[in-house]
């Protein structure tokens, strides 16, 4: 009887330690996850940044462009 209970103890303590290292791994895969989501929207901030300040400086030039054509159009 004692060898059954002994089993029984190593059967749970296996079933106990699969299932906190599936919890561990779950943790990690959503921890993964969530620093991936972070890399996405970081390079879309950039994105952004880098697109916004060409648009900038490509309406900055058509200005510059601009007054410099009215400026010769009036001399």
């Amino acid at each position: 009887m004692n060898e059954k209970l002994s089993h029984c103890c190593e059967l749970t303590e296996l079933l106990s330690s699969h299932l906190n290292d599936a919890h561990h791994t779950r943790l990690e895969v959503m921890i993964i996850v969530l620093i991936m989501v972070e890399v996405v929207f970081e390079i879309a901030h950039y994105l952004e940044r880098f697109y916004l300040a060409q648009a900038e400086a490509v309406q900055v030039a058509e200005t510059s462009a601009a007054m410099l054509r009215t400026a010769d159009s009036t001399s």
